[in-house]
This record gives C-alpha cells, structure tokens and sequence, in this order.
C-alpha cells in the first residue's frame, strides 16, 4: 500500500514513466541555481580555524598532512576533497583548498534545496508550500552560511537531508531498495560528519515502521550494513579492537566521552547525561537561543531566547498537526526525531551554529506538513504572503548576517596574518602564545606562509620541567643555524595572554624569558600598539642569524621588510666584538652567504615538496652570485 500524499498539482507522465518537464519544474532548476549563485557571491571571509586547517591537509601544505586525513569527527571530508582538487589539477584547474571547499558547499547547497523540496513534497503532497520550505531553509541564516564557509557542515547537513529523504521513502514504500538507500545515505552521512549519529534513533524508527510491512530479511541486511559501512574505516584506520582503543578513540573525537583526571569513565557520562539543575538551565537556554539564530539574525541574547521558545512551540505545534491526518503521521514523526535529536545533540555536544541546518530542515518540514494540513493551504493570497515574508528573511539575513562575514576588512585575525607577512623573512620562526591574536596558529602558517611555533603546544604535551627543556632546545637550535625568530608582542609585553599562560600551565613570563636568554630583543615592525614583533638576537652567537639574515637582503624586493631587516643587520652589528665581526665573515663565505645554514635548519621540518623547492632557490641563488647585481648588493651589504 502506498501512503505517499497524493499531488494535484503534478505534471502527468508519459508511457515510459518519465516526468515531462514542466514549468514548475524548470522554476525550481532556475531558483537552485539562482541560489548557487547567491552563495557564490558571498564566500565567507571568516576563515574559521578548522577551515584552515583542512585547506592545509587537503593542500598537502602541512607535513603531517598524511596523519591528519582521517580526521575522528568527519572521516571522509578530507580524503573526498583531497581527491577532487587532484582530479581539477589534472584537468588544469587550479583552486586552493579553502575555495574548494567553499564551492563545494555552495553547490552541495543548491542540491540541499532540492532535496529538501522532495522530502517535503512527500510529506505534504503541495508542490508550492514544499517549495516555500525549500526556500525558507536555503535563506535562513544557519544553511546560508555553512553554503558559503570552508568547513565540513554543509555536508553534514546533505548527508541528513538524504538520509531523512531515503527515511520518508522507505516508511511509504518499504521495498529493499528504499532500505538500501537509506542505509547507504546513513552511511555516507555519518563517515562525512560523526554529528549525524543524531540521526539514528530517526532511521531507527523508519526500519521499525517499515518492518510492519517490507521484507524484513531486506532491512536487516541493510541495518548491518550501514552499521559495517561505518565501523570497518574507523576501526581499520584507527585501530579499536578493544574497549581500551575504543575509549581513547571516543576521548579524542569528542570531549562529551572524555573523563577528568580522577573520574571514571561511568560517572564521566552519567555526569553528561544528568547536569546539576542549577547549571542545566543556562545550557538548555543556549541551544533554544541558537535555534532561532539559526533561522534569522537576531542581535542580542533576550530576542533570541523569546523567539526560540516561539519556535520551539511552533514545531510541537505543528507536529501536532501533522500527526492527525493518517497520511502525514509516520513523516512527523521521523521528522520530530530528527529536530529532538539534533536539539539534544547541541545541548550536550555544543556545536554552536554549525550543527543546525538538519533540525533546522526537520522544523520547516514539519511546518510545511502542518500548513497543508489547513483547509486554506491552497490559498494564493496567503501562498503569496508567506513567499514575501520569506524573501524578507533573506534580505534581512543577507545585510545582517551574510555580508558582514563576507567581507575580509571584519577579519582582524587576517590583518594581522598579513601583517606579519609582509614584515618578517620567509625562512624564519614566528613564536605566537596561542593565547593570543584570533587563528593566529593556522593562519601565519596559511595566509602568512610563515612557520610559526606556539608556546601552548610544549605545555599541552609535556610538564613544564619537560616542556620548558624542549623549548629551549628548540631555541638553541635555531641559534646554531641563525634561523631568525620574531615574537610577537602576545609572547612579549601581553598581559592577558601572561595571565592565561600562568592560569592554565603555571608558566610565567620568567619561564619564558629564561628559555630565550642570553639574548635580546629588536623591534622590527608595529602594527598598533596591540600587535608589534620583535626579532630574539642571541648574545654569544649572533654570527649564524647575521649570515640568514645577510641571505634575506640579498634575496628581498626593495620594501620595508627589505629595510627592517637592513636596519636589524645593522644594529646587530654594532654590537659585535672584533672577533665576532672577523668570524662573521667567515661564517657567511663558508655558508654560501647564510643560504646553507637555512637549508640545514629548516629542512628536517619540511615535507618532500618543500625540499625540493628550497633546493631549487638555492641553485637560483647560487647562479645569481655570478651577476654584476649580486656583487653589487654584496657590497652595499
């Protein structure tokens, strides 16, 4: 028995059974690719650190891309984008990871209104009220901006929407087909975002309803395979055999599994499940205020928290609704499991905006169940009404949310990137807190091109004994071979950053000034008095930096790192004994004028194709030294 809603409003087929296009149809290409386009134009300029992050692997720009590829949370992403940017290359295309994964979304978006209308229409069987709620969901605030971001969430939110797609159909029509469909969306969608494990007690309930009535052999084999779809990766890559492997694994994917020093792993979840009531009601607010967030941009806490408990109300209500009438009662419900779960999942697992676009889905499904449910659903009038209120939404999403973020002067993380950029040498360290300036740790190595090293890293791995040790072994090694340092003022003279440094390792500023000494600091460069960087010169070997940096004057185009760095050579001059300066010659003429030493210094922490491109602006240099020019900026040197 089919219980699919019947459409009157369908174009009829003809004896093949093939869908004549229509111009319903032809409206609903043109809308999906009106919003592809919209997307498109308004790439997010946020660049959030996890963004940046996958670029780098997906680049093969990190020397640990390889380690990084399978990432515990959205195992397929990186490998899948990785693999497409090879595919474009070998056509010639060339695009960046972040842009890649911003085009992606935009088009995964478009396909996400589509998908959205079918599920929708197969829920309430009114093409025009479906395709309002495809419409709603691609000009809310949440699915808008994860179609314009570089991040894994748009894929996160298809994979739910296919897998609540294939859910509808298999409970209306439970043939084995449907049952593989599901499963294999399910898959697919939980191997691209572990998040979408909200989604079982929804595909749950779909088997359990289609069990009644399908061939039950069929969705048996079918759970079992999704389920070892999922499981046979992680536990391959990963290496869970047992219940030690599998709780390291869960304590690393996500802090919800992850016990304090101290506690058990039972009490660590119990503790999760039940929150002391005091505290439990300000997180429950949160997820509430972000539902609404997630549809329209709302200033303020007050106006969010009052319009999520309205919208709250109004998917309970229009659950309601649809559960009276026989035809739409399985759909409500799959959809009321998804919207519970994924509002649960945010409770517990804070995700922030980024987890909202499948309950979001779920919410405007279910209003779309409730409003054909009414007995003046088909009115124009009020079809018309409810068109312009929602391009309203969009226009108002679009000036407060969309374009703030999408213009790269609201950044202050990337001035400050770029900043660092253009006023230190290629071949150096740049020494950052990691309490400090906003992403500085994935965007100086991204947008700045700059390896940078971050204080908080020695102190999360080690005890301070220990991480203070390795430090100053790192700091003595770069000496050796005069890699030059910059710190930046966050290391320096930032009191916050001291203070969180000291609150969270017990690290004080002594700490780090011990590791660095002897030595002292030149100031290069000064953005504002917020942002300012200092070059560390050593004082008992300072003939090795003066050569990489000698090496840095040669190479430079004329501007003012070329300057900064001139006067830097200068000062470090002046304080040089006779021995020092006779030595210095030496070490310069030995080293091929500091090129060598930045060879040997710097190569063990690059990958192979940062080798091989070192080696070659090596053999450049070396055949520039027999040009008039070289002697020339030799002897101004």
């Amino acid at each position: 028995m089919d219980m699919r809603p019947t459409d009157k409003n369908t174009a009829r087929t003809d004896n093949g059974g093939f869908r004549r296009p229509d111009a319903w149809g032809l409206s609903l290409a043109a809308c999906a690719l009106a919003l592809a386009g919209l997307y498109l134009a308004f790439p997010d300029k946020v660049y959030v650190f996890d963004g940046i992050m996958f670029a780098s692997i997906i680049e093969r720009a990190i020397d640990e891309w390889r380690q990084e590829l399978f990432n515990r949370r959205h195992f397929l992403f990186n490998p899948a984008m990785l693999l497409l940017r090879d595919a474009l290359s070998g056509l010639g295309l060339r695009i960046s990871g972040y842009e890649l994964i911003q085009r992606t979304n935009a088009l995964l978006g478009a396909a996400g209104i589509l998908v959205q209308y079918r599920l929708t229409l197969r829920l309430c069987g009114e093409r025009r009220i479906a395709g309002l709620a495809a419409l709603g969901l691609g000009l809310s605030l949440c699915y808008w901006s994860r179609a314009t971001e570089g991040q894994v969430y748009m894929a996160m939110t298809a994979g739910a929407l296919t897998s609540l797609w294939a859910a509808l159909a298999l409970v209306q029509d439970p043939r084995p087909r449907h049952a593989l469909a599901l499963a294999a969306c399910l898959a697919a969608a939980i191997l691209f975002h572990a998040a979408n494990l909200a989604l079982l007690p929804m595909a749950a309930a779909a088997f359990c309803m289609a069990y009644r009535r399908g061939p039950r052999a069929a969705l048996w084999a079918s759970a079992a395979l999704a389920a070892s779809a999922v499981a046979a990766p992680y536990i391959k890559v990963f290496g869970i055999y047992d219940a030690y492997s599998l709780r390291a694994f869960l304590g690393q994917a996500t802090e919800f599994f992850s016990p304090h020093k101290g506690e058990s792993a039972g009490r660590a979840l119990l503790g999760r499940l039940l929150p002391d009531g005091v505290a439990a009601w300000p997180r429950l607010s949160i997820p509430i205020q972000e539902f609404a967030q997630s549809w329209v941009f709302l200033p303020g806490t007050i106006p969010a928290l009052i319009c999520g408990i309205a919208f709250c109300g109004l998917v309970l209500w229009a659950f309601w609704a649809g559960h009276r009438r026989p035809e739409t009662k399985a759909g409500a419900r799959l959809l009321l499991l998804t919207w519970g779960s994924f509002c649960a999942l945010n409770f517990y697992w804070a995700g922030g905006a980024f987890f909202w676009g499948p309950p979001l889905a779920a919410g405007l499904g279910l209003a779309a169940a409730a409003l054909a449910a009414g007995p003046r659903a088909r009115n124009r009038t009020i079809q018309a009404c409810a068109l312009a209120a929602v391009l309203a939404l969009g226009a108002w999403n679009l000036r407060a949310g969309i374009l703030p973020q999408s213009r790269l002067e609201n950044n202050a993380g990337y001035r400050c990137s770029i900043f660092v950029r253009d006023h230190t040498m290629a071949s150096s360290w740049v020494i950052i807190s990691g309490f400090g300036f906003p992403n500085a740790k994935v965007y100086l190595p991204y947008f700045a091109q700059r390896s940078r090293e971050a204080l908080e890293y020695y102190f999360l791995r080690d005890p301070k004994p220990q991480a203070l040790a390795k430090l100053s072994a790192f700091i003595g090694r770069n000496v050796r071979y005069g890699i030059p340092m910059y710190l930046l003022s966050d290391v320096v003279e930032d009191p916050a950053a001291r203070q969180a440094m000291r609150q969270a390792f017990g690290v004080s500023e002594q700490d780090v000034r011990t590791a660095f000494d002897p030595g002292r600091l030149i100031l290069v460069a000064a953005q504002d008095p917020s942002l300012r960087i200092f070059l560390f010169v050593p004082r008992d070997q300072p003939e090795e930096l003066f050569a990489a940096l000698s090496y840095s004057v040669l190479t430079d185009s004329p501007g003012p790192r070329l300057q900064e760095t001139a006067a830097a050579l200068k000062e470090i001059a002046g304080g040089m004994t006779s021995a020092q300066r006779r030595r210095t010659l030496s070490v310069m003429q030995s080293s091929g004028y500091g090129a060598a030493l930045l060879q040997a210094g710097l190569s063990p922490y690059m990958n192979p194709e940062s080798v091989k491109k070192s080696e070659e602006r090596i053999r450049r240099f070396q055949a520039w030294q027999q040009s008039a020019d070289f002697h020339l900026r030799l002897g101004n040197l």
